[in-house]
């Protein structure tokens, strides 16, 4: 715009209208910004802590396991009775009675096994005992079943009389040895020797005697030993 036209633009700004209209306008001042600030900002410190209005964690306790209303007392008394597949049996039930008694799972299980070891008696018996073509066949239980347990009774005496038999005749030749053995060991001196030192083969020079040099009998002091080929006196018949 040239300086002319902007003179006259000036004096009609200037006249009474553009006054009243000055007036009432809102000015609207705008400072320069401040510099920032030198040190973090500080929050006020609250009066009291006021927790967030929900948890970090979702709560898992309490919640409903079933999609739906609260179930009526009717409903869950029925859910209780009602059999589902691959599930087990409901309460009231024969099969829950038989699943969960302690009692007869006590009498099968020490009924199987008394079953069990009275099997495996009788059959050790049948096929090691020197008298069971003496026991009476099976079918005459039913027929006396008196004369059968007795005959069983009598049967089981003799082959426990035979056991106690052959346990003594086994540890009297058991014993018999054990003094053979001792009493040759004395017949050649081995007796004195160490058991160990024999049995590795190792010889025990040192605990020979020196030979003594011919010395004059003394008279009541020795025993008179027989000379070789008489006969060896003993007492008892073994020393």
């Amino acid at each position: 715009m040239s300086p002319m036209w902007r003179a006259a633009a000036v004096r009609a700004a200037g006249g009474p209208a553009s006054a009243a209209l000055r007036g009432n306008a809102v000015w609207i001042v705008r400072y320069a910004s401040t510099g920032g600030a030198k040190g973090p900002i500080v929050l006020e410190k609250p009066e009291k802590f006021n927790p967030p209005s929900h948890g970090s964690r979702l709560p898992k306790k309490g919640l409903p396991k079933h999609y739906g209303g609260q179930l009526s007392s009717q409903e869950v008394r029925a859910q209780r009775v009602k059999e589902y597949p691959g599930m087990p049996a409901p309460e009231g039930t024969w099969a829950h009675w038989f699943v969960n008694n302690k009692a007869i799972h006590l009498f099968i299980t020490m009924g199987t096994l008394t079953t069990l070891a009275v099997t495996s008696l009788y059959l050790n018996f049948t096929h090691t005992s020197p008298f069971k073509h003496l026991l009476p066949p099976a079918s005459e239980f039913w027929s006396h079943p008196v004369d059968f347990v007795q005959t069983w009774i009598r049967v089981l005496q003799l082959h426990e009389r035979d056991r106690n038999e052959k346990a003594i005749a086994m540890h009297t030749r058991h014993t018999d040895d054990v003094a053979k053995r001792q009493y040759y060991r004395k017949e050649h001196g081995l007796d004195k020797q160490n058991p160990i030192a024999n049995f590795l083969g190792m010889k025990e020079g040192a605990d020979e005697p020196a030979p003594v040099a011919d010395a004059p009998p003394v008279s009541g002091a020795v025993e008179a030993t027989p000379a070789e080929g008489e006969p060896r006196k003993k007492r008892f018949g073994i020393f």
